[in-house]
């Protein structure tokens, strides 16, 4: 039997790291210039290839101030 929608994401959120928590917050902001941009150039808005591509763009982001010791 599979536990409660809501405790599956709090249990979720607790394992989440420092790293994981970092991209997350990033990505929403990231998230929220690329549709504004999309929407500001008059194009219609998938918002989930927006999603994804501002969490690969957290990602890359994060990685690299890691790689540099920041």
């Amino acid at each position: 039997m599979s536990a409660p929608l809501a405790i599956g994401r709090r249990a979720r959120t607790d394992i989440m790291t420092e790293r994981d928590n970092e991209i997350a917050e990033l990505s929403k902001d990231l998230l929220g210039r690329i549709v504004q941009g999309t929407v500001a150039n008059g194009a219609p808005v998938d918002a989930e290839r927006c999603a994804a591509l501002a969490v690969q763009c957290a990602t890359a982001l994060v990685d690299k101030l890691d790689a540099r010791g920041g």
